[in-house]
């Protein structure tokens, strides 16, 4: 999934080589381009994207997939203007979509600027949908709060101006409160741009706390347990001066615990490669 086109469809030869076959539109069922980072809900297995459309209105769709790749469900999302949206996530009863400040501006791109702005005077929003058709039924105490732990950039548009202002990307606890509307945000590392997340894709969907990401400036990939009321740094692996690592990928060994296996990526050596 490339997020500039349809999904593309592979595989492994007998050489351990990977072979592109074409374009997949699942049988025909859409021609729209889809998001880099779609989810596989790991107790359903069903597949969970979204496709944006720059130059036509809703300019967001939600889509869904069974295990036999037949679409379940497709909603349009109505938006005041095409935003970027690079990634969203998945929890046991939700679907929840960053509507974000970056925003396509192909005016700007005509006058030989960035196609994507930070638009400062937007509000950034969560789009919040249920998984099911049917409403959730909630037995849950108290406010029924959704927590998603990821990456936040500052500024936001920093791979797409040539400011010079410093990156800071903060690890941080986004809390949803779905009774009240309203969100907050908690920075849980600080002094350590991290970026490139990958959790045990066993647990997508599903509550988690094993998180491996990556130092962006350094390459140092460490793996976090981010359980309830604790942030401690599990691992740390520094690959050495003149290395960095690219995005870490977590492959578990068998089946059931969610920390039990290795973390795994690409590294380059700035001398030789």
């Amino acid at each position: 999934m490339s997020e500039d086109d349809l999904p593309y469809q592979v595989k492994i030869n007998g050489q351990g080589d990977l072979e592109t076959i074409g374009r997949f539109g699942f049988d025909d069922q859409i021609d729209c381009l889809v998001i880099a980072h779609s989810k596989v809900d790991a107790t359903t297995g069903d597949l969970h994207t979204l496709s944006y459309n720059v130059l036509r209105k809703p300019h967001l769709m939600y889509l869904k997939f069974d295990t036999c790749g037949k679409k379940t469900r497709d909603v349009d999302i109505t938006l005041p203007e095409p935003t970027m949206i690079h990634d969203f996530a998945i929890t046991e009863n939700f679907v929840v979509i960053p509507d974000q400040q970056m925003v396509f501006k192909l005016t700007e791109m005509i006058r030989g600027g960035s196609p994507v702005i930070y638009d400062k005077e937007k509000m950034s929003r969560f789009e919040v949908l249920s998984k099911q058709i049917r409403p959730v039924r909630r037995t849950e105490d108290g406010d029924p709060v959704i927590v998603i732990i990821g990456s936040c950039m500052s500024p936001p548009d920093t791979i797409f101006s040539e400011s010079g202002e410093p990156t800071r990307i903060e690890l941080s606890e986004i809390r949803l409160n779905m009774r009240t509307k309203e969100s907050n945000r908690k920075v849980i590392v600080t002094g350590i741009n991290l970026e490139a997340g990958h959790i045990n894709k066993s647990f997508v969907g599903r509550k988690n706390r094993g998180i491996a990401k990556v130092d962006i400036e350094n390459g140092t990939v460490s793996k976090f347990d981010t359980g309830p009321g604790r942030l401690d740094t599990v691992s740390k692996f520094d690959t050495g001066p003149g290395r960095l690592d690219g995005e870490p990928y977590f492959v578990p060994e068998g089946e059931g615990e969610e920390d039990k296996g290795y973390v795994m990526g690409f590294v380059r050596d700035e001398e030789k490669d």
